[in-house]
């Protein structure tokens, strides 16, 4: 599949990963912190992974195929960090992949055309976005290299630096602009 026959979703920045720990949600922080210094952003992370609801979340949804929470705890999470580093409303949705495009068209519907950054392994199935960036670790592995056929922006992390410049990432219009610089090495 590729993202020809998709669903269009030009103010959805895309962020998926080769593996846990490469970098995706210090990516995504580091993209929101900038960006809603000019304009308001919503976070999204989805996880395939099913934990129980804390105390105090508001609980958006949560069905027996997906859980969906407004993030509002402040707490070292992903989705915590996201609202931390700058987003008007972030989102966490558990689900599975089945379950998956059910769950976000949910919190479709509270975006509108605002700018969403969304930290996600499985959403390209679905929509194709703004800007897909895939951040990798040193290898990209057997099983994420289909991931490839999508023609995501490859990010990576050297000693906490990243090879692109995220600051050329723009939100104009209800859509995503991002111009590559000579010096970046994707």
């Amino acid at each position: 599949m590729t993202f020809s026959n998709l669903h269009n979703k030009k103010n959805l920045l895309l962020i998926a990963g080769t593996g846990r720990n490469v970098g995706k949600t210090i990516l995504a922080c580091e993209i929101i912190h900038i960006l809603s210094k000019t304009t308001k952003v919503i976070g999204v992370k989805i996880s395939h992974h099913f934990h129980s609801v804390e105390e105090g979340q508001k609980v958006i949804a949560n069905t027996q195929d997906y859980l969906i929470i407004e993030e509002s705890l402040i707490t070292s999470k992903d989705s915590s960090r996201m609202k931390q580093a700058g987003a008007n409303k972030v989102f966490y949705i558990q689900a599975r992949q089945e379950n998956l495009l059910k769950a976000f068209n949910i919190v479709s519907d509270e975006i509108d055309n605002s700018l969403v950054i969304c930290e996600s392994g499985g959403l390209h199935r679905y929509i194709k976005p703004g800007v897909f960036l895939l951040v990798k670790g040193n290898e990209i592995p057997e099983d994420k290299k289909p991931l490839l056929s999508f023609n995501p922006i490859i990010v990576s992390y050297i000693n906490g630096i990243s090879n692109i410049n995220i600051t050329n990432i723009h939100f104009q219009d209800n859509c995503f602009t991002f111009n590559l610089n000579p010096d970046d090495k994707v």
